[in-house]
């Protein structure tokens, strides 16, 4: 690194997130660690694995504990809070750490709050995340240039890949975790079926995964998508390679989502110079415009009770679905247009999402961490005692080995672990609020304190003129 941006001899990371799954935090967290390993950072590696998420991307370790004074944890809220409850809290004791989130909808729910206590800052891939979290905490939010890996097309035909070789093919990708309702296939497949009759030529190909560990949802999925004979559902894991095949082959990439953190599969697809067509609200706007891209309009909907992972009533998109009609029509209709924006769609991502500028980023931000003066050890107060327990848990974890059943017990509290989930994020949610009530007392009683301080040396109080003048 250059003179200005030096990192010390005893510096470094220790990089925590689900490097071997195969999810979008999965890839982010390797993209982040390849940002870290350009910019020339000694980095240990802590993998961490998922419940649900296939394993099988390759990875290679750099060591299994943490051996530098920074970390950067590539895990959401959620993930964090179970991370530091399931053992690995010493990690965060005496050491900064940098929290690389990602989140979906207008409200940031309660039940996650508690991980604010275990970061110092948050590194956020969007303006719309940064705007979202920086709402709910003061800690410092850095919007930092997600990369996108730009790999060259893979020799395989159209036909090898599913798509009809003379028709004009739109893709879209989702994982069924990563909410039905927010990628909002259905809405898709109304808006095609507005779009094209049975038999007028273009094809829509719905790729999927994980939709055979929520089987009812995959089925009804399926079931919508052949009412119309040009609509294809595969739900199946493919190797990484057969991925970009897909995309490299399509005509168009389409998503009519109601909310995206970043949106990989978007960016990923202007990377192979393919027309995008997506709604035009939330993370992907940090790389799509009128000018290299095709955005949908929408209005903004509360998320309804019951959906999975995000709090009712928080808001996200209600894509237009008429105007994605017609914006699909166009593209089939008017493809020079389609192939410039494209075009110039691959030029903003080469620019503004390179690993090089990411690396950029993440150097300035360690230099400016080694930097920081070391914090002084003040008394734990028994609000902030409280806060730490919402944040790391008991002592005792629920992995930790159990003495009189062994490696029996330790399955047996994981298995109880998974069934009172729901009920422990209510009551997380409710006791964090708590904290946060007594947190404002604590913080009002401080002032307090001190107007008292003040009069005792005889020193005038600062009045607020707009009480004076109501008074």
């Amino acid at each position: 690194m250059d003179g200005g941006r030096t990192i010390s001899r005893e510096g470094g990371v220790n990089a925590v997130g689900f490097f071997r799954a195969e999810l979008g935090h999965g890839e982010a967290a390797r993209r982040v660690l390849a940002g870290i390993d350009r910019a020339g950072i000694p980095h240990a590696t802590i993998t961490v694995k998922t419940p649900h998420h296939r394993e099988k991307h390759p990875f290679t370790a750099r060591g299994d504990r943490p051996s530098y004074s920074t970390n950067i944890v590539c895990l959401n809220p959620e993930h964090m809070l179970e991370f530091a409850q399931r053992g690995g809290a010493e990690l965060f004791l005496g050491r900064y750490t940098v929290g690389v989130w990602c989140w979906e909808a207008s409200r940031f729910p309660d039940a996650f709050r508690p991980a604010f206590d275990l970061v110092d800052e948050i590194w956020v891939a969007s303006d719309y995340v940064a705007e979202i979290i920086t709402d709910s905490t003061d800690k410092p939010v850095h919007v930092f240039p997600m990369p996108v890996d730009v790999v060259p097309a893979p020799s395989i035909s159209r036909s090898d890949v599913g798509f009809p070789p003379d028709r004009f093919a739109f893709l879209f990708a989702f994982d069924f975790f990563s909410t039905l309702e927010r990628k909002n296939p259905f809405g898709l497949i109304e808006a095609f079926k507005r779009a094209f009759a049975p038999g007028e030529g273009p094809f829509l190909l719905i790729k999927t995964i994980n939709g055979h560990r929520q089987a009812g949802e995959l089925k009804r999925l399926v079931g919508v998508a052949d009412q119309h004979p040009d609509i294809r559902v595969v739900d199946e894991y493919v190797s990484g390679e057969q991925m970009r095949a897909l995309v490299a082959n399509c005509d168009a990439f389409v998503s009519l989502h109601r909310s995206e953190g970043f949106g990989f599969s978007l960016a990923e697809a202007m990377v192979y110079e393919k027309p995008v067509i997506a709604t035009g609200y939330s993370g992907n706007l940090m790389f799509m415009d009128e000018a290299d891209s095709y955005l949908v309009g929408f209005g903004l909907t509360p998320i309804p009770p019951g959906s999975a992972n995000y709090p009712a009533g928080a808001l996200w998109a209600d894509p237009d679905l008429d105007d994605a009609a017609a914006t699909m029509r166009h593209v089939v209709e008017h493809p020079d247009e389609a192939a410039e924006r494209a075009r110039r769609g691959r030029e903003a991502i080469l620019r503004d999402h390179s690993l090089e500028r990411l690396a950029e980023f993440v150097s300035d931000r360690v230099v400016a961490i080694e930097r920081m003066p070391r914090r002084e050890l003040k008394r734990e107060l028994p609000v902030e005692r409280a806060a730490r327990f919402l944040a790391v848990g008991p002592s005792l974890s629920w992995t930790a080995p159990s003495g009189r059943f062994g490696r029996l017990g330790v399955l047996a509290r994981r298995a109880l672990l998974r069934l009172l989930r729901p009920y422990l994020v209510r009551q997380r949610e409710w006791e964090s609020l708590v904290v946060e009530q007594l947190r404002e007392n604590a913080k009002t009683i401080s002032e307090l304190s001190e107007r008292v301080e003040d009069l005792e040396r005889g020193e005038p109080l600062d009045v607020d003129e707009t009480y004076l003048a109501g008074s």
